[in-house]
């Protein structure tokens, strides 16, 4: 009985020299980066009265999803020289007439940026989602400041099938005014789906913007789009987009804008 007490504070003692020899700040660093994660659930119901989308003998079905994720952001300042956020949720879907249907989807993001002295900035953003929903949510680049218009990538799979969507975006800005820069980007699209009809589709695309305020009411931006598509059931193309908008800013909270936008593509 006193060898077993003797080896238990014998255990109590080692576990006490380790904890004391961890400074004080090396927890409080501990603490500071575990707050920097953001744990979540999500549960959703949905009805469709058409589940298969036929125009004639209608199914429908109730749709339960259950969502956890985390989320991790090194600073709530998004001005800092350097950052990272990242997010990911898988989602269980359950059919409750159709359980044959029921799947697990994965998303997530990632959004990276990195200052070089006071005018350049890298930006690395990727989004990632798996899934059988046969409508894909719509998805964007975090806006910057100046605010461009964001890019939307929707597709649809009405028939069941797993599909895999990857968008990366690196970017190179060079700010040369509070709202004034040069940016040039480039987007890799990539889609593939399980359905034999659709197969695997590969967008690319290069983007130089200017945006430029002649004063604190006056602004305009202007950028090109070179894209480029390859499919594998479908002719590739080659596209041209050149936009151009101006913006009038009455006050602060207000921004009025025209723009024109001109498309050409080439199968």
């Amino acid at each position: 009985m006193k060898m077993r007490q003797s080896g238990e504070w014998g255990r109590k003692l080692v576990l006490g020299l380790l904890l004391s020899a961890v400074p004080a700040t090396a927890w409080a660093d501990w603490v500071d980066v575990m707050r920097k994660f953001r744990p979540r659930i999500s549960v959703q119901e949905e009805y469709t009265d058409n589940l298969f989308y036929r125009k004639d003998n209608r199914v429908d079905d109730f749709i339960t999803t259950v969502s956890p994720g985390i989320g991790f952001s090194s600073t709530e300042n998004k001005e800092v020289k350097y950052g990272l956020d990242l997010d990911y949720a898988p989602g269980f879907v359950f059919y409750a007439h159709n359980s044959n249907r029921n799947y697990v989807s994965h998303a997530g993001t990632l959004n990276a940026w990195y200052t070089v002295g006071r005018n350049w900035t890298f930006r690395l953003w990727d989004s990632l989602i798996q899934s059988k929903n046969p409508l894909e949510a719509y998805v964007a680049p975090p806006q910057q400041q100046p605010q461009a218009p964001g890019l939307y990538y929707p597709g649809v799979s009405q028939n069941g099938y797993r599909y895999l969507r990857n968008i990366v975006q690196p970017s190179l800005a060079y700010r040369f005014g509070r709202e004034d820069m040069i940016e040039l980007s480039y987007v890799n699209n990539y889609y593939h789906s399980e359905n034999p009809s659709v197969g695997t589709i590969v967008l690319d695309s290069v983007t130089p913007r200017f945006t430029y305020w002649f004063n604190i009411h006056h602004g305009v931006v202007l950028e090109y789009t070179y894209t480029t598509g390859r499919y594998d059931f479908s002719p590739d193309f080659a596209g041209h987009r050149a936009r151009g908008r101006y913006s009038f800013r009455p006050d602060p909270q207000t921004t009025l804008f025209v723009q024109y936008v001109y498309d050409a593509m080439d199968y």
